[in-house]
Formats: structure tokens, sequence, C-alpha cells
């Protein structure tokens, strides 16, 4: 596998495509009230929200420095996980999906969705690759409806 982070170009077994690593949202509303569509949409579609980071707090408290707020929620499907896990132990370090959510300005929030894609093939197993697949194509869908 090679990464060209600057064009995103992924090459995999010599086959080059085009592929993203985030999928990316800009979003009109409060922090809150986009924070709780995203759960939401996560919701209907089995995810759980595992984890909770409030980076700009984190930030502020070790750096002295502030920044617009910024938080990273790790969704996770729990039949995903468990499948990915059961096809290759060390998938647990691809987890949980990561979704960021940063205060872009007066009642503006950016979200980024991760796409498992581009790590998850990077794993030489058919079924993990399937399995991130079915993940890129839920999480493309939660992207698509907020």
């Amino acid at each position: 596998m090679h990464l060209d982070e600057q064009h995103h170009v992924i090459t995999f077994n010599s086959l080059s495509k085009i592929m993203t690593y985030t999928f990316n949202k800009l979003v009109k509303g409060s922090f809150e009230e986009v924070k709780i569509k995203v759960i939401d949409s996560l919701k209907s579609e089995k995810f759980g929200i595992i984890t909770e980071v409030q980076l700009n707090k984190i930030i502020k408290n070790k750096l002295n420095v502030d920044m617009p707020r910024y938080e990273i929620l790790g969704a996770c499907s729990p039949k995903h996980a468990y499948d990915a896990i059961m096809a290759d132990e060390d998938m647990g370090a691809f987890l949980p999906c990561n979704i960021t959510l940063m205060e872009k300005g007066e009642g503006e929030i950016s979200i980024s969705i991760v796409n498992p894609i581009p790590y998850m093939h990077s794993v030489d197993n058919k079924e993990v690759q399937v399995i991130a697949n079915e993940v890129s194509e839920i999480l493309k869908r939660v992207s698509d409806i907020l």
C-alpha cells in the first residue's frame, strides 16, 4: 500500500483509486443541536458513541491555548466491531470510528466522519475488507443525511 496524502491516492496491489479519508459536511445549527443530530443519525444505523473527547478543553488545559470547540466522538457498531475482531484480532487498533465536530463560525459546525476503507484495506484479509466496505457505506449514509 502507498499513501499519497497530498492527492488522496491510495495504491493497493498496483491498483490506484482516489479515496477520501473522511466524509465531510458543514452543517448549520448550534454545536449541541448538530452533535445530537449526529448521534441520532448514528443510532439509526445501530452505532453508539463509546468515547467523547473535548479536544479544545484538553488543549486549553495542557497548552493554555484557545481553539474553537472541537469534539471527537468515537462511534461503534458492536456487530461490525465483533466481526472485524473475529476476522483479525488486531482490528481493535482501528476502533472506534472517529467523528469530529468543530465550530467554524456563528452557527456553522464542520463534521468529519472517518472512512474506514483506506485504513482497513491495508490489512490483507478479505473478510476485514468486506466489513470496511459495509461500515463505509453506513457512515457515508450518515454523512449524507446530516
